[in-house]
């Protein structure tokens, strides 16, 4: 299936983050992997900018966060990314 679809409110993807327990070392990681520079979050976590990559890739805590394990391993698996949208103030 292929479709276009109207964006009327301008929504544009932000960021990509990451959930995980070692924020600084996966940034720095990132950043050497891609040629990015490392940015502390005001927020809280960090940030990875990469030039032309067109969105920040960001590195978080979480306090309920476990490792992920191995397809097929009877553990409980959670859920580690999620995606940012701006939106224009209008």
């Amino acid at each position: 299936m292929s479709a276009c679809y109207n964006n009327p409110i301008g929504a544009k993807l932000h960021s990509i983050i990451y959930d995980c327990d070692k924020l600084e070392d996966l940034a720095i990681f990132y950043a050497k992997l891609l040629g990015g520079k490392v940015v502390a979050n005001p927020y809280g976590g960090y940030g990875v900018s990469v030039p032309g990559l067109g969105v920040e890739l960001g590195f978080q805590d979480d306090e309920t966060y476990s490792r992920p394990v191995w397809l097929g391993f009877k553990q409980d698996q959670q859920p580690m990314s999620h995606i940012d949208i701006s939106v224009d103030d209008r």
